[in-house]
């Protein structure tokens, strides 16, 4: 099940900085610059983006010193900008109605998967809130040239 992981580091340092140790960034990032999902059911690609971004929160969410500690190496490991990709992509396939707009498109313009258009929502706002949390981890975040602008302009370049 994919609520393992998230349960398995709430609250619990040591298995939060194993979790981290043992290089779930590396492998969350791969999977977030990774766009060949077309062999794949939407519902799995949804379900697969929540367990990323709730792994990622449980990373994130606490504010004790040592929490914060692997809270900012998350940080700085962590590529924003396919974050901020993934978080788009969500949105862009909330707004879309033509032809032009992939397989979860075309799919939403289904009535019977307005639940998958709604989880689907729910996971570009979670990646959101992630990014907000960044960003108060470390405030100077946008100022060191990641700023939400830069990474929506890579968005349109790449």
């Amino acid at each position: 099940t994919t609520k393992i992981p998230q349960t398995m580091i709430q609250g619990n340092q040591e298995n939060r900085a194993t979790v981290y140790d043992n290089k779930i960034i590396d492998y969350i990032n791969f999977i977030l610059r990774s766009s060949d999902f077309e062999s794949c059911e939407p519902q799995q690609v949804v379900q697969l983006r929540q367990t990323i971004a709730n792994l990622v929160i449980s990373l994130i969410e606490e504010n004790s010193p040592e929490a914060l500690v692997i809270a900012r190496e998350v940080k700085d490991t962590l590529d924003k900008g396919a974050l901020y990709r993934a978080m788009s992509e969500c949105y862009e396939a909330q707004q879309r109605t033509g032809k032009d707009g992939g397989f979860l498109v075309r799919l939403f313009k289904k009535e019977e998967n307005r639940e998958l258009k709604e989880a689907m929502y729910e996971v570009g706002f979670t990646f959101y809130v992630i990014l907000a949390r960044l960003y108060d981890i470390d405030p100077a975040m946008g100022k060191k040239g990641e700023s939400i602008a830069k990474l929506s302009f890579e968005k349109l370049v790449m």
